[in-house]
């Protein structure tokens, strides 16, 4: 290990390592002597103290100065305001947002899908009550991507990122107020996930998502080069993106629950009340419409996602219109 080549590197007694660690002088030395090895979290706050990798800590190998002496191949440098920082950490959060909202469609489409197949009135009281657990969870997941926007956001735009490409490492520097807050080296091998979004590529190590401007980024870049576990394609979302999101799912099934509404109880209302099915029919169709609204607005932006929201809620605040209308007039006109 080379525990006691870097803390001699980095000017630090025994003492003050390990007060940093919270372990006592002893275990250091311990370290230092090969008689243990440190634990994995060890490992890791050593790896941010010291700004190298695990495996070049655990190395048996004598350090090479030459090596040491070699410039990075490339420096990059990131920093953003928090509307910027906003935007990234939104596209961060948009998939398993995306993935909420698709289990609560799946679950809006279940009870008029019993009704219409005639399932007992038990399995569909169970189906509508799955649906409201999917609706807190949902509404928890928005409270956590706006608690993450807010509190990382301002991290992110508070602090300046420098990266160091090497040959066989990345080098993440951390800058406040003009002064290096952290430095952390990792191994082309260390990256998790590359994720390239429409103004930015962000690149996980494990500890979190770092973000740099695609404009800096040559098309040799040893970073676009690297090959980590997986790769994504991720988009920067406002507010209105993900307001699209939830009325493109309700849009979806407003036919069916308009429907069920207004039809699965019938014979069971009094005739008065009957003769207001179409009521159902209109009110939905102002979620299609609202949607369509929606999208037309991302499109004049030039945000990603306003295409789907145009053409459903176009057809569906179209369809639902025509039936209400339809139910009004004969409803009426038989009365008559």
């Amino acid at each position: 290990m080379k525990i006691l080549y870097y803390r001699r590197k980095k000017g630090l007694s025994q003492e003050e390592l390990a007060k940093e660690l919270f372990v006592s002088r002893q275990t250091v030395s311990l370290w230092e002597t090969g008689q243990t090895v440190p634990t994995i979290d060890n490992l890791i706050r050593l790896r941010e103290i010291f700004g190298v990798s695990i495996d070049e800590l655990l190395s048996s190998a004598e350090p090479d100065a030459e090596k040491e002496e070699e410039g990075p191949a490339e420096v990059l440098s990131f920093s953003c305001d928090k509307k910027e920082a906003e935007r990234i950490v939104r596209g961060i959060n948009s998939k398993p947002f995306f993935g909420s909202v698709l289990l609560l469609l799946v679950l809006l489409l279940l009870p008029p899908f019993c009704a219409a197949t005639k399932a007992p009135d038990s399995v569909i009281g169970i189906s509508v009550g799955l649906f409201f657990p999917a609706l807190v969870l949902l509404v928890l997941r928005l409270i956590s991507i706006h608690k993450a926007v807010r509190t990382h956001s301002e991290r992110i735009a508070e602090m300046d990122y420098e990266y160091r490409l090497f040959s066989d490492h990345i080098e993440t520097r951390t800058i406040k107020d003009g002064k290096e807050k952290q430095i952390t080296r990792y191994g082309w091998d260390e990256i998790r996930i590359i994720a390239e979004m429409d103004d930015h590529l962000l690149f996980d190590c494990g500890a979190g998502f770092y973000a740099l401007n695609k404009a800096e980024l040559a098309p040799d870049s040893l970073l676009l080069r690297a090959k980590p576990k997986k790769r994504l394609r991720l988009h920067e979302h406002g507010k209105l993106y993900y307001t699209s999101l939830v009325l493109f799912a309700l849009t979806l099934v407003s036919i069916p629950i308009a429907a069920f509404i207004s039809t699965a109880y019938a014979d069971k209302l009094d005739w008065s009340i009957q003769y207001l099915s179409f009521i159902p029919y209109i009110l939905f169709s102002f979620v299609g419409k609202a949607s369509a609204a929606v999208g037309i607005t991302l499109k004049a932006k030039r945000e990603y996602g306003g295409a789907k929201n145009i053409i459903s809620g176009c057809i569906v605040g179209g369809v639902l219109s025509f039936i209400g209308y339809i139910c009004f007039w004969v409803l009426y006109t038989g009365g008559a």
